[in-house]
């Protein structure tokens, strides 16, 4: 588990780069958001932990 907003670390470093996008260029969103969307899907996609059992941290 992880003290930040959603309580799990792995999403919370993924969605830590959209608290700084409206500063960014216009031209960079996609990129940033793409980043942010392939992290979150490949974190859903993994293997859950057993009940009781920590995921692994990247």
């Amino acid at each position: 588990m992880s003290d930040g907003p959603t309580g799990d670390a792995t999403v919370d470093a993924a969605l830590a780069p959209l608290g700084d996008l409206a500063a960014r260029p216009l031209a960079e969103h996609p990129g940033v958001l793409e980043d942010v969307h392939r992290t979150l899907h490949e974190h859903l996609a993994e293997e859950p932990a057993a009940p009781g059992e920590a995921r692994p941290r990247p």
